[in-house]
């Protein structure tokens, strides 16, 4: 779960699980593409989704994991 978000223009960074990740970063096998201010973008074997903060996670989680 996206559970917060830290925007800024240059170098924004996303709470995931306890997990402090940016773009380009990877987590559970699923990459972060881009993050802005209210949402993530995420993608894993070609496919990819968005998540908001304190959203529950998209059902694509759990066709991968």
């Amino acid at each position: 779960m996206v559970n917060g978000i830290l925007y800024t223009i240059e170098n924004s960074s996303a709470l995931i699980d306890g997990h402090i990740v940016r773009e380009g970063d990877t987590i559970y096998g699923v990459k972060i593409i881009k993050i802005d201010q209210t949402k993530v973008e995420f993608e894993k074997n070609g496919k990819t989704w968005e998540q908001r903060v304190r959203q529950w996670p998209d059902p694509v989680w759990r066709q991968f994991n």
